[in-house]
């Protein structure tokens, strides 16, 4: 099952929601991170910092876990 860059809730939906989409393989913790930085990016100097590489090494090893089941 291949997963969309446009998983059904990605960001803009609630955690229920995004999990069941990691679930259902529509999407991964690191497409929902790359949306996230995406709108952070859009939305000119409302973030003093963010932590990205920290985001990163936790999104990829929670999308490891969501594959191992």
């Amino acid at each position: 099952m291949s997963m969309t860059d446009t998983g059904s809730h990605s960001v803009t939906g609630d955690a229920c929601a995004l999990a069941e989409d990691f679930a259902q393989g529509r999407s991964d913790p690191v497409q929902a991170l790359d949306k996230a930085l995406q709108q952070a990016a859009r939305a000119d100097h409302v973030f003093i910092s963010m932590s990205i590489e920290r985001a990163r090494r936790e999104a990829e090893a929670s999308a490891a876990r969501w594959q191992q089941g």
